[in-house]
């Protein structure tokens, strides 16, 4: 079966109902898309619509795992920069106060 604009319509419908192979899902995109059921059922078997829904869901989770990890990194720089900044400013204290003694309890 050749896809066409119609089949997408109704995949990326039936994808955002969870892309789940159920009668309210069928019958939601048959009605949406103006089809019937049988033709709902014969496009999501003859397109490989379970197929698609999970490579999209694949897609999808390492689109997020990518953002996920940038983000990590970015919290970590501007961690080690912050503790950067502190260090410096501690530093700069203890040039200008040489001869003081400092104790520091933990």
């Amino acid at each position: 079966m050749k896809e066409d604009q119609k089949h997408i319509k109704a995949f990326e419908l039936f994808y955002s109902l969870n892309g789940k192979p159920t009668l309210k899902n069928g019958t939601r995109v048959a009605q949406e898309c103006h089809i019937s059921l049988r033709t709902f059922w014969r496009w999501y078997k003859g397109l490989n619509w379970k197929y698609k829904v999970d490579q999209r869901n694949i897609e999808n989770s390492k689109k997020l795992a990518k953002k996920t990890d940038e983000t990590v990194l970015d919290i970590k720089a501007n961690y080690r920069s912050e503790i950067k900044a502190q260090f410096n400013i501690l530093k700069k204290i203890f040039r200008k106060n040489k001869n003081t003694i400092i104790t520091v309890k933990f």
